[in-house]
């Protein structure tokens, strides 16, 4: 050994020898510490307690984060495996040859489709087509039966199990299709109803009883809180067309009121706008004036509970003209006419006051500037004359007191004149008269009021 070397020994290697560690800081406590000392430790073995605890709950998190990883890297390679990539390849090749009309071979590429992605519910269905279109009418049923075994509504299109139902029909199970419909039509959303609505009912068994997915559909909506789910414009006008294209006269009754319902849940006017643009413009669009003009009564009407002011009821009367309801247009025209009437009369009083209190001043003017300017007071007769014609100037300044109290008078009785204010709403304020004196108004209440 060098000298002078560091020199390392294991202490657990000498028996009976014990090594104690010692803190250096305890020699140098103050008299008397020893009880904070003590709470000191207490405390900083909690903290390390606590510290201990995190780092095992870190551990966990990673790994926990680590198997996560572990489960998306094999799903990925599954994903990416060379099984799925041919199981693709001949599905496509199964559809292009059945749409040129290759079914035998079309058959060939769809069983090993199925054979390589056995889970897919898609590929059962291009089997089963090319199968029925081979004439293996059994297995055709079989693979139908099989994709709808596999079938995941959360993974998968309604189409795909739209179509396997309507082999499944065609094979001549129409009352097993109808079934499986309708424990799908019950389960669904009102909404998305609506919007595969069309495809359910080119689908639907041909050989089922007369009515029935009218019923069906009927039954759904009409159920506790299917009317009342939200269903956005879009969805409901495709029930609509649907339900009218293929002659379901129960759904489309019931789709109406459906739309009938939405305006009970605005809550102020420019919802009751919206509704018009959104509801009652689609259905004049489609033909349904007689539906469109009920509905604009009802929005009319709403908005007039909810003490709508004069611009938005002439933007509803705008919008309500283009859908065809010429009744309830004329009625919201006679009523802003009226307004407009009623604002005329409150600015000619306002005026008129203006021009009373003007005068009346001028008057006083006029009679003081007489009495004491021309010294009438005194005992003189001052003359006013215009051209040939002369008064004696002390009753110029009264008559013109009197003439600015008359028309005061005037003013004031006609500064309130007859508002028909519907549901008891505030007078008009200031904005809505300066609207409804505008040109623009004023051109479209006579082009109404006219035609």
């Amino acid at each position: 050994m060098p000298p002078g070397g560091p020199v390392m020994v294991r202490a657990n290697s000498y028996p009976g020898v014990s090594l104690k560690l010692v803190d250096s800081s305890e020699g140098t406590k103050a008299p008397g510490a020893g009880g904070r000392g003590a709470a000191g430790k207490r405390k900083e073995g909690a903290v390390i307690r606590g510290l201990r605890d995190l780092q095992e709950l870190q551990k966990q998190t990673v790994a926990v984060l680590e198997a996560v990883r572990t489960n998306l890297e094999e799903i990925h390679h599954v994903l990416r495996s060379p099984e799925a990539t041919r199981g693709m390849e001949k599905q496509n090749n199964a559809a292009t040859l059945l749409a040129k009309g290759f079914a035998q071979d079309a058959v060939q590429q769809a069983t090993g489709a199925v054979e390589l992605l056995p889970a897919a519910p898609d590929a059962h269905l291009l089997l089963s087509l090319s199968l029925a279109a081979d004439q293996q009418f059994d297995g055709s049923l079989g693979a139908a039966r099989k994709g709808l075994a596999l079938f995941d509504r959360r993974q998968h299109p309604l189409a795909i199990e739209a179509g396997l139902l309507h082999a499944i029909a065609a094979m001549g199970h129409g009352a097993e299709a109808a079934e499986r419909w309708a424990q799908i039509i019950e389960g669904m959303p009102v909404a998305v109803l609506l919007e595969n609505l069309a495809r359910m009912a080119v689908c639907y068994p041909a050989d089922a009883a007369e009515g029935e997915l009218d019923e069906l559909v009927e039954r759904r909506v009409l159920r506790k809180g299917g009317a009342g789910e939200e269903v956005p414009a879009g969805m409901l006008f495709a029930g609509l067309d649907a339900a009218q294209h293929h002659r379901l006269t129960k759904a489309h009754r019931v789709l109406l009121g459906v739309a009938a319902g939405q305006l009970n849940g605005a809550r102020d006017a420019t919802e009751v706008v919206r509704y018009l643009s959104e509801y009652v413009l689609p259905l004049a669009n489609r033909g349904m004036e007689r539906s469109s003009g009920a509905l604009g009564k009802a929005a009319a009407k709403r908005l007039l509970a909810l003490h709508a002011d004069a611009m938005v009821l002439h933007r509803a009367m705008g919008k309500l003209q283009m859908a065809g309801a010429g009744v309830t247009v004329g009625k919201i025209a006679e009523l802003l006419a009226h307004w407009r009437w009623a604002s005329k009369q409150q600015t000619l009083a306002r005026r008129a006051m203006v021009l009373g209190a003007g005068l009346l001043l001028g008057g006083v003017a006029i009679f003081g500037y007489v009495l004491w300017g021309l010294e009438a007071i005194y005992g003189k007769t001052p003359v006013a004359r215009w051209g040939d014609f002369a008064v004696d100037a002390i009753w110029l300044g009264p008559a013109i007191m009197l003439l600015g109290a008359g028309m005061g008078i005037m003013g004031l009785m006609r500064r309130y004149p007859s508002v028909e204010l519907p549901h008891n709403r505030q007078p008009l304020s200031v904005e809505e008269r300066t609207y409804l004196e505008t040109a623009e108004v004023r051109r479209s209440l006579q082009s109404v009021l006219r035609g």
